[in-house]
C-alpha cells in the first residue's frame, strides 16, 4: 500500500477550487494539497527533499509542478494540453517524443566536488550527481522515519475556452533506473558559450533519465529528473469549472481585523 490508495480525488478537486478561488496555486499549496489529500504532514520550507511524508505508510513524498497555459489562436482553434497533446512539447531537442508524455522537472542543485565542470568525463560527474540524488532521499528518509519515496508531479494549466482547470497528477518511483550511457551536450553555434559543455545527460535503454546543468547559462549546476509517463505507477486527470476569484474588499477586510 502507498500514497495512491489514499488519494482522495474529491478532496483533491474542492482544495484546487478553493485555492483557484483565493488565487493561492504557488508551490506550497501545491505540496499541502497533495499532503491533504493523501493523509500525509506537509514539510515546509526546501531544506529536505520530502515535501510531505505519510507516517502510517512509511513514505515520503515529493512533488512537482509544470504550468502549461493554453493557446489561444485567433484563425485556427485554440487549444490546451488536454485536448491537441502533441502542441506541447518539454525539454528541448533532445527529450520531446510527442508531447507531455515525456518531461523534466529541475530536482535541486549540485555540486560535484573535486571535478571540473567542462573537462571532467561526462561519467564522472553523472555518477557525482547520482550519489547526491541518493544522499539528498536518504537525508528524507531518516529525518522522517520513512522507507522510499514517491515523486507527485502535477501539470496544470486553464482550459483554451478559459472555462476549466485542467490538471493531470503523476505518481512515480522516485528511484533511478539504470544508467547505460553518458552523453555530453555542449552549447550551439548561435550561443555565446558556443562549443562549451552545458549539461551532461544520462540514458537508460530508453533515453534521457538524468541530467546535470553544468556552470554556464540558465539554471546552472542543477540536477534534472526526467519523466515518461507510460512509466507512471497511476495517471489521474482532473478538469474543474474555473472558479470566480475573491476580490479584494477594503471594507470587508478592515471589519474582518477589527473582529
Amino acid at each position: 500500500m502507498n500514497i495512491i490508495d489514499h488519494f482522495d480525488p474529491d478532496l483533491y478537486r474542492a482544495r484546487l477550487h478553493f485555492d483557484l478561488r483565493h488565487n493561492r496555486l504557488n508551490s506550497d499549496n501545491w505540496e499541502k494539497l497533495i499532503a491533504e489529500c493523501t493523509g500525509s504532514r506537509w514539510v515546509k520550507g526546501s531544506r529536505h527533499l520530502a515535501d510531505a511524508y505519510n507516517p502510517a505508510l512509511r513514505q515520503c513524498v515529493s512533488v512537482k509542478t509544470r504550468k502549461v497555459d493554453p493557446q489561444r489562436k485567433k484563425r485556427i482553434e485554440s487549444r490546451d494540453f488536454f485536448s491537441h497533446p502533441d502542441y506541447f512539447h518539454f525539454g528541448g531537442a533532445e527529450f520531446h517524443e510527442g508531447d507531455l508524455d515525456n518531461l523534466h522537472t529541475v530536482s535541486r542543485r549540485c555540486s560535484i566536488p573535486g571535478l571540473d565542470e567542462q573537462i571532467s568525463p561526462a561519467q564522472d560527474i553523472g555518477q557525482a550527481a547520482i550519489a547526491d540524488y541518493v544522499a539528498f532521499e536518504n537525508d528524507s528518509l531518516k529525518r522522517f522515519n520513512c522507507d522510499n519515496t514517491m515523486d507527485v508531479v502535477i501539470v496544470h494549466g486553464e482550459s483554451a475556452d478559459g472555462r476549466d482547470y485542467l490538471s493531470r497528477v503523476m505518481f512515480f518511483d522516485h528511484d533511478l533506473n539504470d544508467i547505460s550511457q553518458w552523453q555530453d551536450v555542449n552549447a550551439g553555434p548561435n550561443s555565446k558559450y558556443h562549443g562549451r559543455r552545458m549539461m551532461i545527460l544520462g540514458h537508460d535503454q530508453n533515453g534521457p533519465h538524468l541530467g546535470r546543468i553544468g556552470n554556464l547559462g540558465r539554471q546552472q549546476t542543477c540536477m534534472l529528473r526526467f519523466y515518461r509517463k507510460e512509466e507512471a505507477l497511476e495517471i489521474l486527470e482532473f478538469s474543474i469549472p474555473m472558479p470566480k476569484q475573491e476580490k479584494f474588499d477594503f471594507k470587508k477586510e478592515l471589519e474582518l481585523m477589527a473582529k
